[in-house]
């Protein structure tokens, strides 16, 4: 009888001390590292281009942190794979030269990737002398993916990246809604974001808009893309803008054609006016698969003009980056329309942003 208490007394202790590390765990590893104020910084100097130049190649990148198909995958990853996947990057960029580039899922020094700033790194041996850097999530410690432990994310630092041969004005970091969902899953959430930089161009400004919109849950991504094409046409006013990014979501005709879905996320950009250059009005093949980078089946990443601002000279899926992220990139060239008037940006407009909107200047 006495060991028969023993051991429940021994399953109690085991069962309490669970439940403590769960919360301990969820109070703990949901706290952030940095300030609200933290999260945005840039680095500007002079530019790099030729300021004459009539074109401008614009690039998005869903990046992956470089763990190419192991993303979200619960495996051990070496330093070699870093690095060969950072050599990878760094060759394709130095070959296709954007003049501006939108980088999703790029690490700040998180575990997951070695304690590596990615987006500092590829600044410097690519050249960019410009950098803007939003963090998206930031945590303690981040318990996943769930077993085994060891593959276990740990602290984390990540968010979305600019990088320019023009000079940056300005940056803002804005949060969009969340997902109904448990506090739990709230508390370790990746907040998705428009971050929106203000670029010096010739007699004008541009504002690139870099998205990263909600991947499940539909109904929060379709208010994500109303938010992005109010944003995008309110700028519009003042200066050229670009909208580019992983929007999680595939051409409307294309869903209703192939699935019978009908996510709308994509519309209001449409309904504002603005194109991609990765799908044209009323296509119904030779689509620019970019996901996912071995067996491309999705178009989710785009780049968007407004034709009254822009003409695309030509687009294409960087194929030859290989499986660096499970994404592919894409690089566009534009220029301006010849019925474009020249913008000059409000100087009162360039310093102010939405509410909640932080902006550091390092």
């Amino acid at each position: 009888m006495i060991v028969v208490k023993r051991l429940f007394f021994g399953l109690f202790l085991l069962l309490v001390s669970a439940i403590f590390g769960l919360f301990l765990l969820y109070w703990w590893g949901g706290q952030a590292q940095l300030t609200e104020r933290q999260y945005v910084t840039t680095l500007t100097q002079s530019g790099t281009v030729d300021q004459d130049s009539d074109t401008l190649r614009v690039m998005t990148y869903n990046i992956g942190w470089m763990s190419g198909m192991t993303n979200n995958r619960p495996v051990q990853r070496t330093d070699s794979l870093y690095h060969v996947h950072f050599q990878m990057v760094v060759t394709v960029l130095q070959q296709v030269q954007p003049t501006m580039l939108g980088l999703q899922e790029v690490d700040f020094g998180a575990d997951r990737s070695r304690h590596w700033h990615q987006l500092d790194s590829l600044a410097d041996h690519v050249g960019f002398p410009n950098r803007a850097a939003a963090v998206n999530w930031d945590k303690r410690y981040v318990p996943f993916p769930y077993w085994p432990f060891s593959s276990h994310y740990g602290r984390m630092l990540s968010g979305q990246g600019i990088l320019s041969h023009l000079p940056v004005q300005h940056q803002v970091r804005e949060v969009l809604p969340m997902p109904p969902s448990s506090f739990l899953y709230q508390r370790f959430y990746i907040d998705r974001l428009i971050q929106w930089g203000i670029l010096s161009w010739q007699d004008t400004s541009v504002a690139l808009l870099n998205v990263h919109l909600e991947a499940w849950h539909q109904p929060t991504r379709q208010q994500q893309g109303r938010r992005v094409a109010q944003l995008a046409d309110s700028l519009r006013h003042h200066h050229l803008v670009l909208v580019a990014g992983d929007f999680n979501a595939e051409p409307p005709q294309r869903l209703s054609a192939h699935s019978g879905n009908h996510d709308s996320t994509l519309w209001p950009l449409q309904e504002k006016g603005f194109r991609s250059v990765t799908y044209q009005p009323g296509q119904t093949e030779d689509w620019m698969y970019t996901y996912s980078a071995v067996t491309p089946r999705l178009s989710i990443d785009h780049i968007f003009y407004h034709p009254a601002q822009w003409q695309p000279v030509s687009a294409r899926v960087v194929t030859e980056v290989g499986d660096v992220s499970d994404h592919l990139p894409v690089v566009a060239d534009f220029v301006r329309a010849s019925s474009e008037a020249p913008l000059q940006a409000r100087e009162n407009e360039v310093n102010t942003g939405p509410k909640g909107a932080v902006t550091l200047i390092e």
